[in-house]
């Protein structure tokens, strides 16, 4: 037998309270990683015990949420320095008719 402590299956059933029956019959039908395991595996090799099969599938449904890969928003375009080197700007106190010599 596989020591399934070490597994992150058998992590996942022992948290569930699985018994070693369930663990052994996931690794019975090469269940060694989560990614592997599907709502319809879980139905059919934890038929009998209704607690653990939805116990099961949240967690399940839990680590795929937690493991997806967040979306990254679109970079930025690239700034337009022709347009800024040349930038005509002027503070708002040239502007007036009365303006003094201090800007």
């Amino acid at each position: 037998m596989l020591k399934s402590q070490d597994k992150e299956v058998s992590k996942l059933l022992l948290e569930n309270l699985a018994d070693e029956k369930t663990i052994e019959a996931f690794y019975g039908q090469g269940f060694f990683d989560i990614a592997d395991i599907t709502d319809a595996d879980i139905d059919e090799l934890v038929k009998d015990k209704k607690g653990l099969l939805n116990r099961l599938k949240r967690s399940l449904h839990e680590i795929v949420k937690r493991n997806k890969p967040k979306d990254r928003p679109e970079p930025l375009p690239p700034p337009n320095l022709r347009r800024a080197r040349y930038s005509t700007f002027q503070p708002q106190c040239c502007n007036t008719p009365t303006s003094s010599s201090r800007c």
